[in-house]
């Protein structure tokens, strides 16, 4: 039983144990040591993780482990949809090799004036 069905049941507070563990109770004729519920003891922790956790539901040790991943991932299902795909590097490298290679430099060139042709890689 804990203190308050031993009072209920008319029984009070005689005194506390020297280790403070129990409480001594009595009604006259007996008496009873009843535990004392211990208070919780405070983590120096907890208050850190309070100010950094996003959701409060989740003061367990572990800071920010609660729905910031699945907001995250809901972010990045969003820029995936959201996101026109992009070409290939090596697609585009390949068309622009083929393209120059389709590009015949012309035999009427003058000797001394090479002029780099700006589409050819």
């Amino acid at each position: 039983m804990n203190r308050e069905q031993m009072e209920t049941a008319g029984y009070g507070v005689h005194h506390v144990s020297d280790d403070g563990k129990y409480l001594i109770m009595g009604n006259g004729t007996r008496a009873f040591a009843v535990a004392v519920e211990q208070p919780e003891k405070d983590n120096p922790l907890r208050t850190a993780e309070m100010t950094l956790e996003d959701d409060y539901g989740m003061i367990d040790g572990v800071i920010n482990n609660g729905r910031r991943g699945e907001e995250s991932e809901k972010a990045q299902e969003y820029a995936d949809r959201t996101t026109p795909e992009k070409p290939s590097i090596r697609e585009r490298l390949e068309d622009a090799k083929r393209e120059c290679a389709e590009h015949k430099p012309s035999e009427g060139k003058k000797p001394g004036r090479d002029v780099p042709e700006h589409d050819c890689l």
